[in-house]
């Protein structure tokens, strides 16, 4: 995971190899994938961070709960047209408004992240659309 100018179907495929090369069986498998693998992916700071982290999401079959406030510290290494994908990949439902309601502390934190994020997508009309969470976060 050395590489850094890939493309995301590349680092689909290298993380399909690495992950065979760990236990087959579950929950194993998906243990290893999140504590083996997932590091190699955060550690990374380029701009290949989000090819890397959303091939992570696009072929692991469970989301990385225990990794939530880790993905959300690296959402400014996260293209602007990418932002959504990368969102809802991760909360497919805890970002949005209905859950919002009364968040933990983590979502609440997440939430207000991510807001943040979108706030600064430079495409006015980009920033605009409806990126499923309940922007602005409701205060505490």
């Amino acid at each position: 995971m050395e590489r850094h100018d890939l493309a995301t179907w590349q680092y689909e495929g290298c993380l399909r190899i690495i992950t065979s090369l760990g236990p087959q069986d579950y929950p194993a498998s998906v243990n290893y994938a999140e504590e083996s693998v997932l590091p190699l992916i955060f550690v990374d700071d380029t701009p290949a961070y989000f090819d890397k982290a959303i091939a992570y999401l696009r072929g692991t079959p469970r989301r990385p709960t225990s990794a939530a406030t880790k993905l959300a510290a690296k959402f400014d290494l996260v293209r602007d047209r990418d932002l959504r994908e990368y969102m809802t990949r991760i909360w497919a439902w805890e970002l949005n408004r209905q859950s919002l309601r009364n968040p933990s502390a983590e979502i609440y934190a997440i939430a207000t992240k991510t807001c943040d994020r979108i706030s600064r997508i430079s495409d006015p009309a980009f920033r605009a659309q409806d990126f499923g969470t309940g922007c602005p976060v409701p205060t505490r």
